[in-house]
């Protein structure tokens, strides 16, 4: 689940912050998830 920190941090950022992401951030968050979804099916 430490995996998905950056996705939380990123997430509190836009929501108290105000601060908006550059594309790549988001690609590097979508590839992140993708992943962690990906190593739950093998189970």
């Amino acid at each position: 689940m430490v995996a998905l920190l950056p996705a939380t941090a990123t997430a509190v950022g836009l929501i108290v912050l105000r601060q908006v992401s550059v594309p790549a951030e988001l690609a590097g968050i979508g590839l992140v998830i993708a992943g962690v979804s990906l190593h739950r099916g093998e189970r």
